[in-house]
């Protein structure tokens, strides 16, 4: 069961993470200057980060938290908002980088 509730753990951040990535780049001045491209351009670029942040995200967490993840919604919430923090600087830094 542990290895199960780990799996559904991680998908859950992975999917919870994607949709938090928006609201977090949104919250960043770096982000808000990379704003003066077109809305389907900026929509491209959002779509890379988020989805490096939903694929590095559950690997910032424990297996602790992962089960935690699938078992508590409360838990869940503050577990991924912690993960994408941490992860949506290193996403961005990468896709700034590599599109530069």
């Amino acid at each position: 069961t542990g290895g199960a509730a780990t799996a559904i753990g991680k998908s859950l951040i992975q999917n919870y993470a994607h949709n938090q990535c928006s609201v977090e780049l949104n919250k960043r001045q770096e982000w808000r200057v990379a704003l003066a491209v077109t809305a389907e351009k900026q929509q491209q670029w959002e779509d890379q980060i988020c989805g490096c942040v939903s694929e590095e995200a559950p690997n910032s967490v424990t297996v602790t938290d992962l089960v935690q993840a699938a078992t508590n919604q409360s838990a869940r919430t503050g577990i991924v908002a912690n993960a994408v923090t941490k992860t949506v600087t290193s996403c961005l830094n990468r896709f700034v980088k590599n599109s530069g």
